[in-house]
């Protein structure tokens, strides 16, 4: 057994002094520790209690611990009622008392103190008398408390609201603007019905050279102010941000073609040619607005005429991009005109900016047109800008996005749309024609082939007069031809000649049409080709736009044609206060052959739908006493009665969609725009006259 002593502990083995020293030296650590994290809380109570914005703690249980002045000088506290401990609760309810906070809002503000229980932090901001705001930003503690930070935010509230009542303010004035201008629409296109309406009609009677010269100026003048008009009622639309675009399937390539084919009388008045090149790998069809495009098209092609007094405008469309199911769109109109100035380019695309002064005194124009341009062609998508130098000529450029549509069959969309060329109300044609090309040149024969079988035709080329007298005879048993192209140029029998002898054949052949084509384009030229009996003459190149343009002219029956007249077995009633109106309408309808009666007003149309029946009622919308929706409410009420509906026929000023939507639903089913052509009025008539058998089944199924 080892009886050695065992070792002592250390502490064991100091001396009572020496434990005594240790001691002291740990109090005098703890000391300065307890000295530094006072200095330490010091600096951080005093940073809180002046920092700019308001700041209070929470315990776990919403009681306060701990704030700053600006906290209590915010809500107007005495320092009694912020005691520690005070929950928060109970100072909401002061500040409802004193009228600081409204009641719904501090039921709120406790909504929101509870839901960030569980969550991090919370932001929101709070009304106060005075109109003043204050943002709380409200974030938990590790320990279970809040954090809340109080910030006046009274001026940026205050700006907010400013900006907000002046952009409310702003579309007020638009609303205002675009209403007004809607009723001036109206206004105006009524006497105009009455001004073109009348002139058309004259236009077509029998008058001579001087009196024929006056009515085209009317028209024509008439015309430009309802360009005018609709232009600002498009701008009043943009402002107000209630123009819409349709959707629709159509062929770009026939939207340039028809373009082009309206502005061709004015750019062949004035010497110039009016050429397109059309990309030939476009979509065959694509879906969008084709309205609005053209609307774009022809604004630029009329700037490019009316600048440009020698040369040519061409106008070209081709694929910038695409990515299978999307296009865009490059389009171009150039032209070799006088060129603008980088400072006018500048003001180009302004509302209602025109270049400069002298530009508009010698041009004319309300300088709206290049602005709606810019604004329909963001709208689709798109972008649009101008390359120019002055004296050498002027290039504007503008790209659309639209979908492509793989489902819709090209020829099925041009049997719906009528033609593919149509240019304008005047001229329009009707079915594909069967054309006779009469060309002793084998690549000219081809390039109308091509160009003529692209807009739906059927084209037969022989190769001088002879050949064309043969053919035209044996075609006589199958229906004869629509057209013939007449080359003036040929070997043995020369076009002129052979017209000629057309002119002198004995069947309803003599009178077919004739384009003659000439590469001699002088006015002698033109004029032998005129006297020996061709209707219309084209010079070499031949302009393939040009071509369909004036096929479309020709094949139709006068400057205002419709391709058959509507079936009548009722009569139609039109309803207008207007008498210069009614007069019109009565004179377009017997053009049509309909047996019209005239009411100057709701009640007498009323009175006259008691004694007799008709088959279409036009009502006019702003009458007074009755308007055309009043009408329209009562007439449906008595055919509820009668269990027959007759279609109802809006006829209007105004142009917006919304207010077409809302003759619909009132019970209309057709909307005719004044001032109408006999060719609108013709068309609206034929989709709805009810005649013959769906006349008679119709009303069967009413009865039922």
């Amino acid at each position: 057994m080892n009886t050695a002593a065992e070792p002592k502990p250390a502490l064991m083995r100091r001396s009572k002094a020496e434990l005594a020293d240790e001691v002291i030296a740990l109090r005098r650590r703890l000391n300065d520790l307890n000295a530094l994290a006072g200095e330490d809380q010091g600096q951080l109570l005093d940073a809180i209690m002046h920092v700019s914005e308001g700041f209070a703690l929470f315990d776990g249980e919403d009681r306060l611990v701990l704030y700053n002045d600006v906290y209590r000088e915010m809500y107007g506290f005495s320092d009694a009622d912020l005691a520690p401990g005070t929950p928060l609760k109970q100072l909401i309810e002061l500040n409802v008392r004193r009228g600081m906070l409204g009641k719904e809002r501090a039921a709120k503000t406790m909504r929101r103190r509870t839901q960030i229980y569980g969550k991090t932090d919370e932001t929101f901001e709070v009304p106060l008398a005075g109109g003043r705001w204050v943002q709380i930003r409200d974030r938990r503690t590790s320990a279970g408390g809040t954090v809340s930070i109080h910030a006046d935010v009274t001026m940026r509230k205050q700006s907010e609201q400013a900006l907000q009542a002046a952009k409310e303010q702003a579309e007020a004035a638009a609303d205002a603007r675009s209403e007004f201008v809607a009723v001036v629409s109206h206004e105006v296109r009524t006497p105009m019905n009455g001004v073109l309406g009348m002139a058309r009609l004259l236009r077509d009677t029998t008058l001579d050279p001087e009196q024929r010269e006056c009515v085209e100026t009317i028209v024509a003048s008439g015309e430009a102010l309802l360009t005018i008009l609709d232009n600002l009622l498009d701008i009043s639309k943009l402002d107000a941000d209630k123009l819409e675009l349709e959707t629709a399937p159509f062929i770009v390539a026939d939207v340039v073609q028809q373009s082009v084919a309206v502005m061709a009388a004015p750019a062949q008045q004035k010497g110039l040619m009016l050429v397109s090149d059309v990309d030939v790998g476009l979509p065959a069809v694509v879906t969008g607005d084709p309205h609005r495009l053209r609307q774009v098209l022809l604004n630029l092609i009329s700037n490019a005429i009316k600048f440009t007094t020698h040369g040519k405008v061409l106008v070209t469309a081709q694929v910038e991009s695409g990515d299978g199911d999307n296009v865009v769109l490059a389009f171009a109109v150039a032209d070799s005109g006088v060129g603008i100035s980088p400072e006018v380019q500048a003001k180009l695309f302004r509302d209602y900016t025109q270049g400069a002064v002298d530009v508009a005194r010698k041009y004319g124009g309300t300088g709206l047109g290049l602005a709606i341009c810019r604004r329909l062609v963001d709208l689709m998508g798109g972008e649009i800008g101008v390359d120019s130098t002055p004296g050498v000529g002027t290039t504007f450029r503008f790209t659309v996005s639209l979908a492509i549509d793989r489902d819709t069959d090209v020829a099925e969309l041009r049997r719906h749309r009528a033609s593919p060329i149509p240019a304008g109300d005047r001229v329009t044609a009707v079915r594909p024609l069967r054309v006779l090309q009469v060309e002793d040149n084998a690549a000219n024969r081809n390039v109308v082939e091509k160009t003529l079988a692209r807009a739906g035709h059927r084209v037969f080329s022989v190769g001088d007069g002879a050949e064309a007298l043969t053919a035209l005879a044996a075609a006589g048993a199958v229906g004869g031809f629509d057209i013939v192209l007449m080359d003036r140029h040929m070997p043995e029998m020369d076009g002129n000649e052979a017209t000629r002898r057309i002119r002198q054949l004995t069947g309803p052949e003599r009178a077919v049409p004739i384009i003659g084509i000439t590469a001699g384009a002088t006015k002698a030229e033109m004029k032998s080709c005129l006297e020996a009996g061709m209707n219309a003459v084209l010079s070499k190149p031949l302009d393939g736009i040009e071509l369909l343009a004036e096929m479309v002219r020709l094949t139709s029956s006068g400057p205002e044609s419709v391709t058959a007249k509507p079936e009548a077995d009722r009569p139609v009633l039109m309803v207008d206060d207007t008498r210069s109106s009614r007069v019109v309408a009565r004179n377009q309808l017997a053009k049509l052959g309909l047996e019209c009666d005239l009411a100057a007003s709701g009640a007498e149309a009323l009175r006259m739908v008691e004694t007799r029946d008709y088959a279409i009622i036009f009502a006019d919308i702003s009458m007074p006493e009755m308007d055309g929706l009043e009408l329209t409410q009562r007439l449906r009420q008595i055919e509820r009665i009668r269990a027959r509906n007759v279609p109802i026929f809006a006829v209007t000023g105004h142009t917006n969609t919304a207010d077409h939507k809302r003759f619909r639903a009132a019970g209309m089913v057709d909307i005719l725009v004044k001032p109408a052509t006999i060719r609108q009025m013709a068309d609206v008539i034929d989709r709805w006259y009810p005649t013959g058998a769906d006349a008679d089944a119709g009303e069967g199924d009413s009865a039922d």
